[in-house]
């Protein structure tokens, strides 16, 4: 920053000039560069302004008795005003009209939530504690940040935006999705990416806020599979983020397990058979055409593909370059006999399928 020494023809400069800022500070007379910070202007920004002197217009068009009600509760003017200003545009963001006259009330407890699954399709949240239900007379702000990259810290107030609020009486013990809350704020949730949430309970009544509870997450793109015994003895959930699981049981044999994958596309019913010497694994897709059953029993490795319903044949396909088989015996069962690949082809039979001939073991081709 300059130092500026006048001379008998200049005495005084103040104010801005040519792009610079003349100023008489403690130092001295100074001049600096003209700084203009920055204003992205958002949306959410120009709204927060626009109550915020909506409110202030709104103070002074209060009766002496409505200021003294703000006044009571804070002791100043300025304290009060603040107040007033603060506590409406907390009922704002909840959907609740300001009001005109402070009702004295001590701030509402706090609502803990944690993050059950953060995805780009999913952005589950839940109740981490009592309470679990939304308290009469009050409303459960949630705000939510961008997200940034995983060690990111979130400590700035102005990185938490408001995307959801709850009523009285809902309960948060049930798991509940907010994905389309806050892409409509932020876009696209990407992967391996840092969210926090920051929720808050607001009193209806006079716009107190509670104590705030912050928890963050990563976001994956591992799903989070329940399971259901279907014998009824236990629940179980387990999460493939470390791509193990252990069903914690000692027993020979659990039944049957169901699983709903969240792509109902791809995947709408699957169950496991696991017994102490056999595992089954099988899988029925969404239209239930085809069934695929994988089974493990006594050192012998199976895969069948059944028809479902609808279905009239039974295929496999395999599709790769190379498939290479290494063991002592191999059983390939069903193969039909025909005398030639005339025969063959004339039975139905396509280029590239095996028949025999006796003992011998051949392709069918092109006639």
């Amino acid at each position: 920053m300059a130092r500026i020494q006048f001379t008998s023809e200049v005495d005084e400069i103040l104010g801005r000039l040519a792009g610079s800022v003349f100023q008489d500070s403690y130092g001295g007379y100074q001049v600096r560069g003209l700084n203009t910070p920055r204003n992205p202007q958002t949306q959410l920004q120009q709204l927060r302004r626009g109550d915020f002197r909506f409110l202030a217009a709104g103070w002074r068009n209060l009766t002496s008795l409505e200021k003294q009600t703000w006044i009571d509760a804070t002791d100043t003017v300025p304290e009060a005003l603040r107040l007033y200003i603060g506590n409406n545009i907390n009922l704002i963001l909840v959907g609740i009209p300001i009001v005109s006259s402070y009702i004295p009330g001590g701030p509402p407890g706090s609502f803990p939530l944690q993050i059950n699954s953060l995805q780009p399709t999913t952005f589950v949240i839940q109740a981490a504690d009592e309470p679990t239900i939304v308290p009469d007379g009050q409303r459960l702000l949630l705000y939510a940040t961008a997200d940034k990259f995983p060690t990111r810290l979130f400590n700035n107030r102005s990185e938490y935006e408001p995307i959801e609020f709850f009523l009285p009486g809902e309960d948060l013990a049930t798991p509940t999705d907010v994905i389309t809350a806050w892409t409509s704020k932020y876009g696209v949730l990407r992967i391996n990416r840092r969210i926090c949430i920051k929720s808050v309970l607001i009193d209806e009544s006079n716009g107190n806020r509670g104590e705030e509870s912050i928890v963050c997450a990563i976001s994956n793109v591992m799903e989070r599979f329940g399971i259901e015994d279907n014998t009824g003895i236990q629940d179980r959930v387990f999460d493939f983020d470390d791509y193990s699981f252990s069903l914690g049981s000692t027993t020979d044999a659990l039944n049957i397990w169901e699983m709903t994958f969240a792509s109902a596309d791809e995947l709408a019913f699957s169950y496991f058979d696991i017994q102490k010497e056999q595992i089954d694994f099988q899988m029925i897709n969404h239209d239930s055409q085809n069934v695929e059953l994988f089974n493990m029993s006594d050192g012998i490795i199976q895969m069948n593909v059944t028809p479902g319903a609808g279905g009239d044949t039974s295929t496999l396909v395999l599709t790769t370059n190379i498939v290479g088989m290494t063991a002592t015996n191999i059983v390939m069962g069903g193969i039909q006999e025909y005398a030639d690949n005339a025969a063959a082809i004339a039975a139905g039979l396509t280029e590239g399928m095996i028949y025999r001939t006796g003992d011998v073991m051949k392709i069918t081709h092109d006639v």
